[in-house]
């Protein structure tokens, strides 16, 4: 065996001396003795601090979505959801959570600029009291969640806490309206003051993405695993008994793409089996309720009622009417019961009925004018290439998070097909869906990229203080 020669060792111990002798290392020795002296800080006081706050908007989640107050109608005095608002946002500036870098993503400048146009609107509404307590005192509460989910929801592990308060919230509500709901008419009532069949069947396709995403997750305990488990075929079985035409569309629309929409880590055979046991818990648990009759009228609609005098048709034709006649500042929020109404009293022989527009876009049309209709439809459009492009599998994110963005992009769908034929434009699932397009971005911009399963390593930037690499001296890769 070869053996290094006595000049190269002298030659090797000669560089180290200088080594030891120069200018930056004789710097490290005076810092590392400096460093150990140094007090670690008190960082575990202000993380539960920042924990505390946290867990209150977990709070605050579970009951905006929830609504826990619906079905145990002793919270409705509390107000809870006002209740919560306040004191999340106490806890938000007490803990320093407050981040108005939120303000400056593109899904905060135009939902403000819906809600300016919603205040701008006031003056011009048909019934202008009703148009102030909404904005002012109602969806001003969506309005703080929306921040407030930005403020807080800024990793992948506390992104997957606020899914385990959706789930849970999902389960809840699923399990609760069976056990406490009763047929009338052949349609299924769960009970509330917000909550008719149709809009049960919205609620239910918009929340199921998330016990999907759970089920799928190996990362959630069996504790989340289970209830999500159990949701999925309660779920469908709930919305079928509902008799929502409407819902029964929107969830043959999240079935389709989940089915052949490409979602990373989950193949089309375990996507089958998904579907099949759901199919098989919904026959288990009984279908002789469900009124197959009136779904069977969903393709042969020329003597449905909608398309009768008064029916969704009707409605919708008049709001294109008072669109045009308002086009610029609308009706007003809230307020296109109250215009349909006051149209018919102006028409001889026409009953003076008021309805609400029975559809998410017409009523944005209709009661925010022009300006109003498009920055809700560039929301839209904003949370459906987010969630597309995040769930490619070809674009390089973690794969639980592409896995959340196919579902979500598969839930809002199914969503959006629910609300074409209910007055949900405001509520706060879809302030959840442009929350979680704005969140999904920051934590997907922020990630590193993943090259063949695995993230690639970038290095670290230097930081103002610490010693600089000597060149030519071994680097930290080998030293590992």
């Amino acid at each position: 065996m070869a053996t290094r020669s006595r000049p190269e060792q002298v030659t090797t111990a000669a560089h180290l001396r200088a080594f030891g002798r120069s200018a930056p290392a004789r710097a490290v020795a005076r810092e590392m003795p400096r460093a150990a002296a140094r007090p670690v800080p008190a960082v575990p006081a202000v993380a539960t601090k920042t924990n505390v706050a946290f867990l209150c908007f977990c709070a605050y989640t579970f009951i905006m979505l929830g609504r826990p107050q619906e079905y145990f109608s002793i919270l409705l005095p509390l107000r809870p959801a006002l209740m919560f608002t306040a004191l999340t946002i106490a806890l938000t500036v007490l803990t320093g959570r407050v981040n108005l870098d939120v303000f400056r993503v593109k899904e905060s400048r135009l939902y403000l600029l819906l809600y300016m146009v919603m205040i701008a609107g006031i003056p011009f509404a048909v019934y202008r009291p009703g148009s102030f307590d909404f904005v002012f005192f109602k969806y001003i509460v969506n309005m703080a969640f929306f921040f407030l989910f930005l403020m807080h929801v800024d990793t992948m592990a506390k992104l997957k806490q606020v899914v385990v308060m959706l789930v849970i919230a999902t389960f809840m509500f699923t399990t609760y309206s069976l056990v406490r709901g009763q047929f009338d008419y052949g349609r299924f009532f769960v009970g509330g003051q917000n909550f008719d069949p149709n809009d049960v069947a919205y609620v239910q396709v918009s929340m199921l993405g998330f016990p999907l995403w759970a089920l799928l997750t190996p990362s959630f305990p069996k504790s989340i695993r289970i209830p999500a488990l159990i949701t999925l075929p309660c779920g469908v079985l709930l919305l079928l008994y509902t008799g929502s035409r409407g819902g029964v569309l929107a969830m043959g629309t999240l079935v389709l793409l989940f089915m052949f929409l490409g979602v990373k880590g989950v193949g089309k055979g375990f996507k089958a089996a998904i579907i099949v046991a759901m199919i098989v818990g919904v026959a288990y648990t009984g279908t002789n309720q469900i009124n197959v009759e009136r779904y069977s009228t969903i393709g042969s609609l020329e003597n449905d009622y909608n398309f009768q005098a008064g029916g969704r048709i009707d409605i919708w034709t008049r709001g294109l009417h008072l669109f045009m006649a308002d086009p610029i500042t609308g009706v007003g929020v809230e307020g296109f019961p109250n215009a349909i109404g006051y149209m018919r009293t102006d028409e001889a022989g026409t009953i003076p009925v008021w309805q609400a527009a029975h559809s998410a876009y017409i009523q944005v049309l209709t009661e925010l004018g022009i300006f109003g209709a498009l920055f809700y439809l560039l929301l839209l459009v904003q949370a459906i290439l987010t969630f597309n492009r995040i769930r490619k599998p070809g674009a390089g994110h973690d794969a639980e998070l592409a896995a959340l963005s196919g579902l979500l992009l598969s839930a809002f769908a199914a969503q959006l097909v629910a609300a074409a034929f209910l007055s949900q434009a405001y509520s706060v699932f879809f302030t959840l869906m442009f929350a979680l397009s704005a969140t999904l971005n920051r934590i997907a911009s922020s990630s590193p990229p993943m090259v063949s399963g695995t993230p690639e390593r970038r290095p670290e930037p230097w930081r103002p203080g610490a010693p600089r690499a000597l060149r030519g001296a071994p680097s930290a890769a080998f030293s590992r």
